[in-house]
């Protein structure tokens, strides 16, 4: 999550709870472990990734983003976009393994919204070394979580 002075202690662990429970939802989904919050560092470069599914031919890299308004913030999804570009190349540099990229939007995202989003990683060709990244969509309800104003909590 960017450092921002908007945000309160509540959101950003709101943030955190959101992303944990969409990357436990996915280890189910994929029945496979993925590893979570690695930094990878080399001389000149350094990234940092939301999780990772290590495997022999190609490693799967996820980049959570939580939408904590019920409107996604297309603006914001646009310009991560653009920075999202390098992260297989900049992990492939340091770690001399080839990645795909899995971006998982967690929210309740409307059918439209995603229309838009899906144009946009089209238009700016998301595509690294020939392997097209992954784009999912997770729901609050898909989770077991409700958002109420800029606070993620689970549904009793």
């Amino acid at each position: 999550m960017k450092k921002n002075k908007e945000y309160t202690p509540k959101m950003i662990e709101s943030y955190f709870l959101a992303e944990r429970v969409a990357l436990d939802y996915l280890e189910v989904k994929l029945g496979k472990r993925i590893a979570r919050n690695l930094l990878f560092k080399s001389e000149n470069r350094q990234i940092e990734i939301d999780g990772i599914l290590q495997q022999e031919e190609l490693d799967v890299i996820f980049e959570v983003k939580v939408a904590l308004k019920n409107k996604i913030d297309v603006i914001m999804i646009k310009h991560y976009l653009e920075r999202a570009k390098k992260i297989p190349e900049n992990y492939k540099e340091i770690t001399h393994r080839s990645a795909s990229l899995r971006l998982v939007i967690v929210g309740n995202i409307k059918p439209e919204e995603k229309k838009v989003l899906f144009n946009d990683i089209i238009a700016s060709n998301l595509n690294t070394d020939n392997n097209d990244a992954i784009f999912d969509f997770i729901s609050y309800d898909d989770l077991g979580l409700k958002l109420e104003g800029n606070s993620i909590t689970f549904k009793q």
